[in-house]
C-alpha cells in the first residue's frame, strides 16, 4: 500500500481528508507545518499533499526544504490553496506536481492522487 503524507494546520480538514483516503492508501498526517518535514523525511512517502498557506511554514517552504534533499528531488507534491491565483499562475513555479482549490469535493482529490501515482480507479461493484 503507498503512503501520503498529509500537512494542513486545520486538523479537521486533516482529519476528513485521511479518513477517505485511507480506504486506499497508508496516510500520515501532519498539522504543525514546523515539525511536518522533519516527519515526511523520516517517512519517505509516495505523495505530499501540502496546504499552501499555513501560518508557522508555508507548504512552499516545506517543500524547498524536501526539495534540497536528493532523495526527494522528484517526490510528488500536491498543493492544495484557496487561491485561485495561485492555481493558475504559480502552480508550475512552486516545484508542484499538481495545484488543487479548497474546498475540494473528496472524490475529486482522490481522482488527482490516482493519476499522480498512476494508480487504477476502484473497479465498480456489480
Amino acid at each position: 500500500m503507498r503512503t501520503v503524507a498529509l500537512v494542513d494546520d486545520q486538523e479537521d480538514f486533516l482529519f476528513l481528508v485521511a479518513r477517505y483516503l485511507k480506504a486506499w492508501y497508508r496516510v500520515a498526517c501532519f498539522s504543525r507545518a514546523e515539525t511536518a518535514a522533519e516527519g515526511i523525511e523520516a517517512l519517505g512517502p509516495d505523495l505530499v499533499i501540502l496546504d499552501a498557506h499555513m501560518p508557522e511554514v508555508s507548504g512552499y517552504e516545506i517543500r524547498r526544504r524536501l526539495r534540497a534533499q536528493p532523495r526527494f528531488a522528484a517526490l510528488p507534491i500536491l498543493f492544495l490553496s484557496g487561491s485561485a491565483f495561485e492555481e493558475e499562475g504559480l502552480g508550475s513555479e512552486t516545484g508542484a506536481t499538481r495545484f488543487l482549490l479548497k474546498p475540494i469535493e473528496p472524490e475529486d482529490l482522490l481522482r488527482a492522487v490516482r493519476e499522480i501515482l498512476g494508480d487504477a480507479p476502484p473497479r465498480a461493484e456489480s
